[in-house]
């Protein structure tokens, strides 16, 4: 027999990625529980609070998808995820007689019936129940009641808007040459959207797995094994329960003649540091599978020559929405800014999901508060201050730069940030996140912010490139040697004339430069207005 305590912690554990997240789901709150497990929100009420004083549960307020305002929501402490994942176990080593139609009574791992039960359409908390109270199951028995013909088995995500060029790239991806996919992006920018998305269009079989800190090879193996079988394909799951130790020359063997056709989606592998050795393995076999990872820290299971050379793997480095995806999110969630308010959210979050719902809230003091509480903790918390000051030196470019700006006593440092993704290796440049670009950026003082300028100027100078020298230049406030620049290239900087212009309208020289530079100005903005 399942308690109801019991049956409120199997729903909650599936919800724990949640925990620290500013927007949580609706079925941690009170109302969602009850209807998830359809009991009375009195009888949740009182087990929420047998469970909090037993310590495993939490309590926090938090915004929550579709409410106006923030509620209480409820999350395993470490003693209920401990209890959680102790019925799990149970649940997936208990034998259970498994009845399918057409053919006899097997006895079976209580995994194999899991896999059955969510392949059905259950909820993997739902499949636990059945797999603990009862000995006999017939999957077909519990599908859920509503079942639309022709839906397809892996549901997208429930909000979705834009992404159609990264949609776009997977798709070209799938037919491809590249058998790994690495999706890599800051925390909230909506890579395990993505991921769904793209799974809910594919035909093949998908074996999803939300990667967890206690996952390694062998657990891994026995999930997929147990997926196979699901499947009709037994040999992975068989092997892995009669071996004592595997050997993984004969694994491979065996995902090369039966991963053909399958979609592998990993999420959240920067969770796991074991979860490299089983990428490893699958690359270093070839077992024919499509494998998706998504990561907010760039993989090191394969390097550049896998990108530019083997090409056996693709990666995507997952921005901000763009404008029009950043109103229809907005839509979705039924705000609506006036277009002053929009450009201004815009300009602040650089169409990150999670930032734009902060600074939408009405309280614009709040909202902007939670923003930096969010950046912080989220996607900043860890920084040391080697690579807070990087950061902070780097924020002053204005898109990519060149890999001779970091020098060679710095190149442990950047590592670990792009370990991190915040910095991108973009092939020949480096880049950062335009949301932490402009953090650092808004954040330094306006001495640092002109001795940073005044040394990007200097680099490019040696890479030879006017339009940005000129920008630093100007903005370090190094106004001679602006003027200089802008009539010694004028004929290169005039072929992007409206920033030529922008650049140089605001300088004023006081010397001999002053007729020559009037009549620059004079003919730059001659040549913008044609243009």
């Amino acid at each position: 027999m399942v308690t109801i305590g019991e049956r409120i912690i199997l729903h909650l554990s599936q919800y724990s990625r949640f925990r620290e997240q500013y927007e949580c789901p609706v079925e941690t709150t009170q109302n969602g529980i009850s209807e998830a497990i359809e009991i009375s929100r009195a009888h949740v009420a009182i087990e929420l609070k047998r469970l909090k004083s037993n310590d495993e549960l939490e309590e926090r307020t938090a915004h929550v998808e579709g409410a106006k305002s923030k509620r209480k929501v409820y999350f395993l402490a470490l003693k209920g995820e401990e209890r959680a994942r102790e019925m799990r176990n149970f649940a997936k080593e208990k034998k259970v007689r498994l009845i399918e139609q057409g053919k006899e009574k097997e006895l079976v791992s209580g995994s194999i019936v899991l896999e059955r039960l969510k392949k059905r359409g259950l909820a993997e908390s739902k499949a636990l129940e059945l797999v603990l109270q009862l000995d006999e199951i017939e999957p077909s028995a519990h599908e859920p009641k509503v079942k639309e013909e022709g839906k397809p088995r892996f549901l997208p995500p429930a909000v979705f808007v834009g992404r159609e060029w990264e949609l776009e790239r997977l798709r070209t991806w799938k037919n491809g040459k590249a058998d790994f996919f690495a999706v890599i992006g800051m925390t909230g920018i909506g890579k395990t959207s993505l991921a769904e998305k793209f799974s809910s269009e594919m035909d093949s079989d998908i074996f999803w797995h939300k990667v967890y800190e206690s996952d390694n090879s062998t657990s891994l193996l026995n999930s997929l094994g147990t997926f196979l079988t699901s499947v009709g394909k037994r040999r992975l799951g068989s092997y892995m329960s009669s071996a004592i130790t595997p050997d993984f020359k004969e694994v491979g063997a065996i995902l090369r003649k039966d991963l053909n056709d399958v979609l592998l989606v990993l999420d959240d592998c920067n969770r796991c540091k074991y979860i490299e050795d089983f990428l490893s393995f699958l690359k270093e076999n070839r077992v024919g599978a499509k494998v998706m990872v998504t990561s907010n820290k760039k993989p090191g299971f394969y390097n550049r020559s896998d990108v530019v050379v083997g090409k056996t793997v693709e990666e995507m480095f997952l921005g901000g929405l763009d404008g029009k995806a950043s109103r229809e999110l907005l839509k979705v969630k039924d705000i609506a800014p006036s277009p002053h308010d929009f450009k201004r959210l815009y300009e602040l979050t650089k169409g990150h999901p999670v930032a734009l719902m902060m600074m939408a809230s009405k309280d614009h003091e709040t909202s902007y508060n939670d923003y930096l509480r969010y950046l912080n903790e989220e996607l900043l918390g860890d920084l040391r201050t080697d690579e807070e000051n990087m950061l902070r030196r780097l924020s002053v470019f204005r898109g990519s730069f060149s890999h001779d700006f970091i020098k060679e006593s710095e190149k442990i440092c950047l590592h670990r940030l792009m370990r991190k993704s915040l910095v991108q290796d973009r092939g020949d440049e480096y880049m950062v996140p335009d949301l932490v670009n402009d953090y650092f950026y808004n954040h330094l003082e306006k001495t640092e912010k002109k001795e940073n300028h005044s040394t990007a100027a200097d680099h490019y100078l040696r890479e030879g490139n006017a339009l940005e020298r000129l920008y630093h230049l100007v903005r370090s406030g190094r106004e001679f040697e602006a003027v200089t620049l802008a009539l010694r290239e004028k004929d290169e900087l005039m072929a992007s004339p409206g920033e030529f212009y922008e650049l140089i309208r605001g300088l004023r020289p006081q010397d001999r430069y002053a007729p020559n530079f009037s009549l620059l100005k004079k003919n730059v903005s001659k040549r913008l207005r044609k243009t």
